[in-house]
């Protein structure tokens, strides 16, 4: 059954794939609409109903200078994803959900809550720093960022120290496609990164459930696609 039209809307900078787009449309009732200018003038002109900006990765800090406020972790990582608005905050709020769609993602991939041994992240900037955010989360024991000169200052924001690795038990990698997280016992796709991110970006925005189950088809619809 074809959804009604929704007054509430998403809107989606530059950057994101098809697939990102297609997982927000299917987890939300929400219009999802790209920018029509520029991130400055959406979100000093953004209408009642516009709920928020979802932002690429690898624009989050320019994303993050035009935020009013941030939440701690964006401060922290550096970087947003996520640009809300409410009549309860003062103006655009800048939230960062791929911290929680990695950890999410790692968390089914491997089947329980918190993972044991050391990680090498081999990915460089917004993603590297949100990696490493994640790895905090799950309780990583040891993390070797060496090959981003940023993930110093980031590791020191969110307390904790870099070790340096020779043989690492998880590898995080990076590209335009997003993160890959490999290890023996379990590996986590860049596909399965942004579905768990997107909902998450929808329940920031939302304040409600998204439809998993829908964005699962079209998560497994892009899979086979391969």
């Amino acid at each position: 059954m074809a959804r009604e039209e929704s007054a509430e809307l998403i809107l989606f900078a530059g950057g994101l794939s098809a697939y990102n787009i297609d997982l927000l449309r299917a987890g939300s009732s929400a219009r999802i609409e790209p920018l029509s200018g520029s991130l400055n003038e959406s979100i000093s002109g953004h209408t009642p109903n516009t709920l928020g900006i979802v932002i690429a990765p690898g624009d989050g800090v320019a994303a993050m200078k035009a935020c009013h406020l941030s939440d701690g972790l964006a401060r922290a990582v550096g970087s947003v994803d996520s640009i809300g608005f409410s009549r309860n905050l003062p103006g655009a709020y800048g939230f960062l959900a791929l911290v929680g769609g990695i950890v999410e993602a790692v968390r089914e991939a491997a089947g329980r809550r918190y993972i044991s041994g050391n990680a090498h992240i081999e990915a460089a900037g917004p993603l590297a720093w949100s990696a490493l955010a994640a790895l905090t989360q799950l309780r990583v024991t040891g993390i070797d960022a060496g090959g981003d000169p940023f993930s110093g200052a980031v590791a020191h924001r969110l307390g904790i120290e870099l070790e340096r690795i020779n043989v690492a038990d998880l590898v995080v990698s990076g590209d335009e496609r997003g993160l890959t997280l490999t290890c023996d016992s379990f590996v986590v796709e860049p596909a399965q990164v942004a579905l768990h991110t997107a909902a998450a970006q929808l329940r920031l925005f939302t304040s409600r459930e998204p439809d998993v189950a829908e964005m699962r088809r079209v998560f497994h619809r892009h899979a086979r696609r391969g």
